[in-house]
């Protein structure tokens, strides 16, 4: 996300990203960037992240309870979806602060929680996903066109460790950003008004180290590095898997066994799945990296005074979060083994549940008073074992014999009751 803040807007409450200078004559020329930005943010990021929220709590779902997504790029696929899942509650969190609160009224910790850990923790979990994204597609690269080297290190457990390592650099990358701003009490003892806010940190943006060593070296490992990379191994990683598709289907006689054939329809359909998060990645990330390296090279003053490039500048942040919410969907379009695994887990969910509330209510039925003597309960028994064995001729007759028990209780009562209004009215 491309989050700078200029003299002229050094609240990071003036706007969603705290750094869009509005200019001075963009009414004059029918542009009202203010209420562009609203739209964006109200709209369009309010939007992607419910979006966001749903697919990636989905997609969290799916990639652990599955038993049938193994491979060792599916681990990968799982750490990108911890860190797009952490970017949604950051964004809600951002959102409700900057249009439901006003930021008078905003306390101590809430303007501490925007300046020292929002951005911090927002563009470390972007690192990590475009560092996974990149990873992934390396791996898949490696394994088409050297895949008996791959044998060797593409493991799940060394790709676990990978993962853990992203997202410690990652984190580590960004920490000097927490000291961005600075936390600033304000007060107005003639109209007895009080609030917090941040502060951009002049002090520390001036020094060499941080405006020119730090902000490269982030920008070409969390975007250029990234990007330049599947950029580049896209075109040959459809080569290579094109080339061992023609050399596998000369290779493969009729004989081969079904389960070197499912084997290789699950490698293609992966291969399918990480070419379009690839593209989809490339796309939506390109925008915000080019905003970055333009606020780098360019003078901010120059810049905020063109609104067309502040509009841009919101509409890339738009892209990088929808880039993080639409996983979930990319996968059950260009995959049929996630298809099937999403399908799958969410029926033993469903079968799950409504077996234990099958047993809850035929145990219900077994501890009735009603049914007291010792066949009774054998037939009640026999039914909701039979049940959790998932045997159907011993249910449906074990059900037949609790239907005609059940039967002769009620004519029982019924008989139970009239002898006894009977003998109310011989009284």
């Amino acid at each position: 996300m491309s989050l700078k803040v200029t003299a002229r807007a050094q609240l990071l409450n003036a706007t969603i990203t705290g750094d869009t200078g509005i200019p001075e004559n963009d009414k004059e020329d029918g542009l009202d960037v203010e209420v562009v930005i609203w739209w964006i943010y109200i709209v369009g990021i309010t939007t992607v992240i419910i979006i966001g929220w749903v697919g990636n709590t989905l997609n969290l779902i799916v990639l652990w309870c599955s038993k049938e997504l193994v491979f060792v790029s599916y681990v990968y696929l799982r750490g990108l979806a911890i860190a797009d899942f952490c970017e949604m509650p950051l964004y809600t969190a951002f959102i409700i602060g900057r249009f439901a609160i006003d930021f008078t009224d905003k306390t101590a910790h809430m303007v501490r929680y925007q300046a020292h850990v929002f951005l911090p923790l927002l563009n470390a979990f972007a690192c990590v996903s475009n560092l996974l994204v990149m990873i992934l597609t390396i791996d898949r690269w490696w394994s088409i066109c050297h895949p008996l080297r791959a044998l060797a290190w593409r493991t799940c457990r060394s790709a676990r460790i990978t993962v853990s390592i992203v997202f410690i650099l990652s984190l580590i990358l960004h920490i000097p950003q927490c000291f961005e701003y600075s936390v600033i009490y304000w007060s107005d003892t003639v109209q007895n008004e009080s609030y917090y806010y941040a502060e951009w940190n002049f002090e520390l943006h001036e020094s060499v180290w941080y405006s020119l060593v730090w902000h490269w070296i982030a920008v070409i490992i969390s975007k250029l590095v990234p990007v330049s990379c599947v950029l580049v191994l896209n075109p040959l990683l459809l080569r290579a898997f094109r080339r061992s598709v023609l050399r596998r289907d000369e290779l493969t006689n009729s004989f081969s066994s079904r389960n070197k054939k499912k084997q290789r329809l699950d490698e293609r359909n992966l291969t399918v799945l990480l070419v379009s998060l690839s593209i989809t990645f490339t796309c939506f990330t390109i925008p915000v990296t080019a905003v970055m390296l333009t606020d780098k090279l360019v003078s901010q003053t120059v810049l905020d005074a063109i609104a067309p490039y502040v509009i841009f500048r919101h509409i890339a942040n738009l892209f990088e979060l929808l880039n993080f919410a639409i996983n979930f969907y990319l996968y059950n379009v260009s995959n049929v083994s996630f298809r099937k695994a999403c399908r799958g887990v969410f029926y033993r969910c469903f079968k799950t549940l409504h077996r234990h509330k099958s047993t809850n209510i035929r145990t219900s039925i077994y501890n009735r008073d009603t049914l007291a003597s010792d066949s009774e309960r054998y037939v009640a028994s026999s039914f909701i074992s039979a049940s959790g064995r998932g045997n159907k001729k011993t249910e449906k007759r074990c059900f037949t014999g609790l239907e005609s028990i059940c039967r002769q209780l009620e004519r029982h009562t019924s008989h139970k009751k009239l002898k006894n209004g009977q003998a109310c009215a011989a009284v």
